[in-house]
């Protein structure tokens, strides 16, 4: 009994040692915990996510607001609001850096506020030309002032004193000293292509150019030439080494590694599938579970799994003029953000970059730009296009996400108006606002070219008058009389149908009598002298000027 105690307590042991946590984890006490920097939303599934804002985080961290230190050469400008939301830290100026005790005391202070005083150390390759001074009243904080040294040299330490380029001593990494000058400054050559010098030794020679870049191995070594340095193959990388291609052991970022480096060869590395990757590039074994995050411009649609049959994160691109943060939890296109400031947020029913209602035009492809303009008077929008409004309504601001009807007894019948004009009197506007019509039954219909109700033709009256309850203010002319449109008011103006005909009778009467008349004189007379009565129906011959004048001259011929 006591061996088997003694063997399932070894065996515990040894699936313990055996425990693998995922990409940026750690284990700690038999557990998974998230590295500083990292912080985990959800334990089990051991997926851990980068501090935002510049800030680092106690190992172990659950939440964003467990990130509550400022990474490496930044300060706080404010702490975390709560449990919830990270703390806000801004990076060091160009050139300059943290002090060791500055950023003891930062790690010890969690959540302290500090300022860009902090920063009074210069990097490698800048000397101090005036040192960092905290705020005094109204005298803002201020760094130190780092000036870069020539001819890429560098100082020997970080100081927090006053320097000159005189202090610039050595060479910086991946160059040599090719000349000393007296002030003790120097002329720094660079090494061949991808070597780095081992050291600040300051030797005038070449042979310091040992090591090759991360990312490239170490095949020859001359010291007359220097290091011989070749990158690691597609996909692997490696540390700063004197090393052969053994070195590349690690596989770079967006990159799974299926096989480990052996003493001969490389890791084998293979891309990540399209819109997944990872934070870091792996440094052990694995599969494509180890291609976890999608990168920017994507979002996640399901997680990755390295149980059963292992699989990356599923990433969806966002829409066309749009990108995202890279993420490493199950989001949608919601996480996706347009470029134009002016533009929808994007969702499962907006799934298209348009530009927001009261605006139109082509949205923007640079970000945090707009090519969206607001819709003028006039017209509207509610599809990311400006469109005049329909005639019957109108719109007379900016932005505008919909058109006004014209208000009663008003109409405009044209579109992309701005106002509405009023309807004459005795008219109401008709249905949709694009017209009017006069009330009278007997008028002549509305037209905008006259834009007045008045009576139709053989009618009389004030067409004006009418209204909803009086609609017959306009009469018929009486005894079938006449009158042109809208000239007769009164029932005097109208003209009497028998003004023409008394015209008419009068007129065959006396021609008549007159006829009669001049014929029965003319013939009592003729009777009496007893001349032969006139035959009226006789042709009435007619000579005209050319044959008087032809006869003329023939009776002339003959009188010769």
């Amino acid at each position: 009994m006591r061996k088997l105690l003694i063997s399932i307590v070894l065996l515990g042991l040894v699936c313990l040692s055996w425990q693998q946590c995922a990409d940026y984890a750690n284990l700690v006490g038999g557990s998974c915990s998230c590295i500083n920097g990292y912080y985990s939303l959800n334990p089990n599934t051991q997926i851990c996510q980068q501090c935002p804002n510049n800030t680092s985080a106690v190992q172990g961290g659950q939440i964003v607001g467990s990130c509550i230190k400022c990474a490496y050469n930044n300060y706080y400008i404010q702490k975390g609001a709560n449990a919830v939301s990270a703390a806000t830290c801004v990076q060091c100026p160009t050139g300059t850096q943290m002090q060791l005790g500055n950023i003891l005391f930062r790690l010890l202070q969690v959540g302290s506020v500090q300022d860009v005083s902090s920063c009074a150390q210069c990097q490698p390759g800048y000397y101090l030309s005036q040192q960092a001074t905290p705020a005094n009243g109204s005298t803002p904080a201020q760094a130190a002032q780092c000036v870069q040294c020539p001819n890429n040299a560098s100082t020997l330490k970080p100081s927090t004193s006053v320097q000159s380029a005189d202090d610039c001593s050595i060479c910086l990494p991946g160059f040599y000293v090719s000349t000393m000058v007296q002030s003790g400054q120097v002329l720094c050559s660079p090494c061949p292509q991808a070597a780095l010098t081992a050291n600040s030794s300051g030797l005038q020679d070449i042979s310091d150019c040992s090591l090759c870049s991360s990312g490239f191995y170490r095949s020859n070594f001359d010291s007359s030439t220097g290091a011989t340095c070749q990158q690691c193959p597609a996909g692997s990388s490696g540390d700063v080494t004197s090393n052969g291609i053994n070195s590349c052991k690690y596989c770079q970022i967006n990159y799974y590694m299926t096989q480990s480096s052996t003493t001969l060869s490389a890791a084998t590395c293979s891309p990540c599938p399209t819109g997944s990757g990872n934070y870091f590039g792996p440094q052990q074994q694995g599969d494509v579970y180890q291609c976890n995050i999608c990168i920017s411009g994507y979002y996640m649609t399901q997680a990755s799994k390295k149980d059963g049959t292992p699989a990356s994160a599923q990433c969806q691109k966002c829409p066309d003029n749009s990108t995202s943060d890279q993420t490493a939890v199950v989001n949608s296109i919601a996480s996706c953000t347009c470029y134009d400031q002016l533009a929808l947020p994007l969702s499962s029913s907006q799934q298209t970059c348009q530009c927001k209602p009261g605006y139109g035009g082509t949205v923007s492809n640079v970000p945090n730009s707009t090519g969206c303009k607001p819709c003028g008077p006039g017209y509207y929008s509610n599809s990311g296009v400006c469109q005049p409004c329909p005639a019957g309504t109108y719109s007379n601001g900016t932005q505008n996400t919909s058109c006004k009807p014209c208000n009663d007894g008003q109409y405009n019948s044209q579109s992309g108006s701005t106002s509405c004009s009023d309807c004459p009197k005795g008219s109401t506007n008709q249905s949709g606002n694009a017209g009017c019509q006069c009330y009278d039954i007997n008028s002549v219909p509305w037209s905008q070219t006259s834009s007045e109700c008045v009576c139709a033709k053989d009618f009389y009256g004030d067409a004006t008058l009418s209204n909803e309850t009086s609609s017959n203010n306009c009469q018929k002319c009486p005894d079938n009389g006449t009158s042109e449109p809208g000239t007769a008011k009164t029932q005097a103006d109208c003209k009497s149908s028998s003004s023409g005909s008394n015209s008419g009778s009068n007129s065959g009467s006396n021609s008549g009598s007159n006829s009669g008349s001049n014929s029965g004189s003319s013939s009592e007379s003729n009777s009496g002298n007893q001349q032969p009565s006139k035959d009226t129906n006789q042709p009435t011959y007619l000579y005209s000027p050319v044959i008087i004048l032809k006869m003329f001259f023939l009776c002339f011929l003959l009188l010769i």
